[in-house]
């Protein structure tokens, strides 16, 4: 590979060379510099060598640091990629084992193996050398250019693999070393690698504004600026302003040219993202032509397997398959699968890797969705079932994949940005299914779309639960158990603030200080984590032992022969209900009109207003009757026609904005007079034949029928009624109204905590540190308090406890996240709190809801209300619904009776759904265990109680007006 014969090396050393020994290390280094300048880098690279065995003899080590430094340089200017790992790795296990493993010389070389293997796309293996160098250099506290350059070079790892999180974190850690050096041209390429993690998840806005601080930063002469160009330009075809794009991919293109040749990785990859402008707007022929261009150079640089080229083939693929040649397609994804896999050289399109091939890249999933697209469209041509089934293999590839990249995420925000990348393949998997189903109706493909259904959902709270579960089950230490709880919550207060900071645009120096010290914590939580899966096999089995639930999980351990489960897929052109049952399971296609979406929100809309039916109670009855009955015709009508007479309950895994509606209020048959009165509408609800539960996915409530079997609390009951004292001149960011006393609150966890025997912590002594400190010694928490929904960042929703002059958020409101960093022992929690079941749609996800944060926390079964509660009506559905959980009845049968004892006696007002409706039970409906709590005199009295209260609603009713 290296230039210059052998005869004239060996007259250089002769030339060289002292007529007596070896020449002095420091000697051979100046000629080996010499040499490399005159471009004659065979001859450099047998003096470095002799230099650093001249200063490995002396222990020199930082002068042979920069001979093999050298060396490798050589080699990546050369291409020589296998020979600079080779070589490094050479060098890195002579400094393990000569200067030792925590000597910064070592951390230097691991850094400089790590780029070797980067340069080559060895990402994976790059990436543990680096770590291992970054770990040496934290015990050294060492901040240098060296380290700021691992750094950037870790974030940008992270950045491939769309772990929003890390990369981040390390690329604003580099960032921050490097403007404190004052380095400003290497500042500005840090901005850049920044920009292009915000460009991969669609934030171009914020992409655009780390570019232009790259150019800012960046000399008029430097040659950088034409990679900034080429990544506002893919900024700008995100935008669809391709004239923009194009005008710079131009300039780009020139400047490469001239700076570097035309065979240059630059250059292709400018091709590359000028084909793929061409390709958006239509014209395939030249997107195809450029693809073309840009290939031919990828393989002279790299051969035939590097990402580059994989990107390259993954164009040419989608280019062919938008002009109808699915068989090219599939050949180039093939292709492309080959090229980034180490081990897989399969180049047949009907093979596909497996999961033992799998690496931490997300071409791999999209690659995977693509072609099991082409292999749809193939079928659309040619109607052979063959190609649905090749198309399934493909989409199944790619939802394992997804979650063993998930897998390899720390920070729950990663796996939450992952999430919206992968409704596409789960959509077209379950269209694939349900054609088969339809051209063969059998429980087999009816498991196979609950399979997709399931890998879809609450993914991530899933990940967090059994997370949560393997720390409590591992026999992990106590004190390493306290160690983790400490820094996580330690963490996410630190997180807290410094999403406040932004949100008051605080000074950018203040910024960064918090941005180093989470970079710290998340770093040494990290190295926590690890340590205790190395340490702890058993957590890490636990961590991953749950498989996602299949028909036989959920009729033989979720379903007795009373209760069907509907887990519901919401596309964009029809919704798919998986119904199973404890001897049957099927799947339906149901239609998706214009106005399924326009229903679902006027009829939650109807429902979140008191006022409404007072208004204009002919038009609130008319719209709510019309959409009640078109919204059950949608997605129930067909799954319950065949369902036995003898099921009576109902097991709802909603998806998407159905996690907003509370189904016992459906309609089957619509009334026979059209009277404004909801009195008529009681016989006729959904609720009247069904007990109906909510599960965010069918392996979670399993998840949750084990956790409740683990629930060890002593004693039954406690409530939490808090004391709200306006403030004047309070600056905590709240709504006014959430400081308004809840009057019937009070009363509420008085009289429930007479029925259980329990325990009632009312006014200034429902503080949120005693809820904290006392909430795992209890069966059943109540909370009957304000909540405040953030949609920006669901983590800090919160529930408000007593405040009280003096008294700091902090001492008042409980985020979502403090749940994270607790143990409830509770079998059941009821938010009697304003609309705690509201919050963001996350796809996949659900509703990120105050209740996921008591889900994580390991309470199996929740009660929320869907939207702010009415006062007097929420004490009797409550008290109704303890009487029955006290009769030791499944909680969704209580709570069916608690409302349809309500309605029994609701007036023309409260007998509309706002007043009765709200609350919903998710998660496990076993009755609460028995314990000491269950005197029997108590339910001796619960007869008497409930009928003095039911006397005492009927004089006084009013709502509860503090919405939050």
């Amino acid at each position: 590979m290296f230039t210059g014969a052998a005869a004239a090396l060996l007259l250089a050393f002769t030339l060289l060379a002292p007529p007596q020994g070896v020449a002095p290390p420091d000697s051979l280094f100046e000629t080996a510099n010499r040499l490399q300048k005159q471009e004659l880098p065979d001859s450099a690279v047998m003096l470095y060598q002799q230099a650093a065995n001249g200063y490995k003899t002396t222990r020199n080590w930082t002068q042979w640091f920069d001979c093999i430094n050298k060396v490798r340089e050589i080699y990546k200017s050369a291409r020589n990629y296998p020979a600079s790992v080779q070589h490094m790795r050479q060098a890195a296990q002579i400094a393990l084992s000569e200067i030792g493993a925590t000597d910064t010389i070592t951390a230097r070389v691991l850094t400089r193996l790590g780029t070797a293997y980067d340069v080559w796309g060895k990402y994976d293996s790059a990436m543990i050398a680096y770590q291992q160098a970054a770990a040496i250099f934290e015990i050294h506290h060492t901040e240098d250019a060296t380290v700021a350059t691992l750094q950037k070079n870790i974030g940008n790892i992270y950045g491939r693999r769309m772990d929003y999180q890390q990369a981040t974190d390390h690329l604003s850690e580099a960032l921050r070393i490097r403007l404190q050096l004052n380095d400003l041209e290497v500042a500005a390429r840090i901005y850049n690698d920044l920009g292009i993690v915000y460009q991969n998840w669609n934030d171009f806005d914020n992409a655009l504004q780390h570019f232009n601080r790259s150019l800012n930063l960046l000399k008029p002469n430097d040659g950088f600026r034409a990679v900034v160009f080429t990544n506002i330009a893919a900024s700008y075809q995100g935008q669809q302003q391709y004239g923009k794009a194009g005008n710079y991919l131009q300039k780009a293109l020139q400047l490469f040219i001239d700076q570097y040749g035309n065979t240059h990785e630059y250059v292709s990859a400018a091709y590359l993202s000028m084909a793929q402008v061409q390709q958006q707007q239509g014209n395939f022929e030249l997107a195809i032509a450029g693809y073309r261009q840009s290939l031919a150079i990828a393989r002279q640089l790299y051969g035939q397997k590097h990402r580059d080229i994989t990107r390259i083939y993954a164009g040419l693929a989608g280019a062919y398959a938008n002009i109808s040649q699915p068989e090219q397609a599939l050949q180039y994804y093939q292709n492309a699968l080959a090229a980034l896999l180490p081990f897989f050289n399969d180049t047949v399109p009907t093979a596909n890797p497996s999961e033992k091939h799998f690496i931490p890249d997300p071409w791999l999933f999209d690659i995977l969705q693509s072609k099991g697209e082409v292999w749809l469209q193939l079928y659309r041509h040619q109607p052979d079932t063959v190609l649905l089934h090749r198309a399934l293999s493909c989409f199944g590839l790619a939802a394992r994949h997804i979650n063993f990249l998930r897998r390899s995420y720390a920070s729950e925000l990663s796996k939450l940005k992952l999430s919206n990348l992968t409704y596409s393949n789960f959509e077209r998997a379950m269209w694939a299914a349900a054609q088969l189903y339809a051209h063969k109706p059998n429980p087999q493909m009816a498991d196979t779309a609950l399979l997709f259904a399931e890998q879809y959902k609450a993914a991530v709270l899933l990940e967090s639960v059994q997370n949560n579960e393997a720390r409590l089950f591992a026999n992990l230490p106590p004190q390493l158990l306290e160690e983790d709880r400490q820094l996580r919550e330690t963490l996410a207060q630190t997180e807290q603030h410094y999403f406040e900071m932004q949100q008051q645009h605080a000074p950018d120096d203040s910024l960064q200080l918090t941005d180093k010290k989470l970079f710290d914590l998340r770093r040494k939580s990290n190295r926590l984590t690890q340590l205790i899966e190395q340490q702890y096999p058993q957590y890490n089995r636990l961590k991953f032992e749950a498989k996602t639930a299949g028909i036989a999980d959920i009729s033989g351990k979720l379903l007795d022969l009373k209760t069907a489960l509907i887990n519901y897929f919401t596309a964009d052109s029809a919704i798919y209900a998986i119904v199973v049952t404890r001897h049957t399971a099927a799947l339906y296609t149901l239609g998706k009109t214009p106005a399924f979406e326009q229903d679902l929100d006027t009829l939650r809309a109807l429902l979140s207003q008191p006022t409404a039916v007072q208004r204009n109670a002919e038009q609130t009855y008319a719209g709510f009757t019309k959409c009640a009955h078109q919204l059950y015709n949608t997605l129930l009508q067909q799954p319950l026609a065949q369902l036995p007479n003898s099921i009576n309950r109902l097991i709802i895994v909603p998806d998407g904005k159905l996690g907003y509606l509370p189904f016992e209020i459906l309609l089957p048959t619509l009334p026979n007079s059209t009277l404004a009165d909801f009195r008529t509408l009681a016989p006729l609800y959904l609720l009247q034949r069904y007990a109906i539960s909510y599960g965010a996915s069918a392996t979670l409530l399993l998840e949750q029928q084990t956790a409740a079997r683990h629930q060890t609390a002593a004693n039954l009951f406690a409530g939490f009624a808090p004391q709200y004292i306006q403030q004047p001149g309070s600056n905590n960011n709240l709504p006014p109204e959430t400081q308004m006393q809840l009057q019937g609150a009070v009363q509420e966890v008085e009289q429930i905590a007479q029925l259980t025997g329990g325990q009632a912590f009312l006014y200034q002594t429902a503080t949120k540190d005693r809820f904290k400190n006392m909430a795992g010694n209890y069966k059943i928490l109540h909370l009957a308090m304000h909540g405040v929904v953030n949609d920006q960042n669901p983590m800090y929703s919160k529930l408000l406890f007593t405040q009280a002059p003096g008294m700091t958020p902090d001492e008042t409101e409980l985020n979502t996240y403090e749940l994270y960093t607790m143990n409830l022992n509770a079998d059941l929690a009821v938010l009697s709190a304003c609309s705690t079941g509201e919050g963001q749609i996350q796809k996949g996800e659900g509703i990120m809801s105050l209740s996921r944060g008591f889900i994580y926390a390991g309470c199996p079964s929740i009660v929320m209300s869907l939207w702010k509660a009415a006062d007097a009506s929420t004490r009797h559905v409550m008290q109704t619904f303890y009487h029955g959980l006290m009769q030791q009845k499944s909680k969704d049968i209580a709570l069916q009776e608690a409302k349809t004892a309500f309605l029994a006696s609701a007036d023309r007002l409260t007998s509309y759904p706002f007043y009765w409706a709200t609350f919903v039970q998710l998660g496990n409906t076993q009755p609460i265990p028995a314990g000491n709590a269950y005197a029997p005199w108590i339910l001796g009295l619960l007869a008497a109680a409930a009928l003095a209260f039911y006397g005492w609603f009927r004089i006084k009713n009013k709502t509860r007006q503090s919405p939050v």
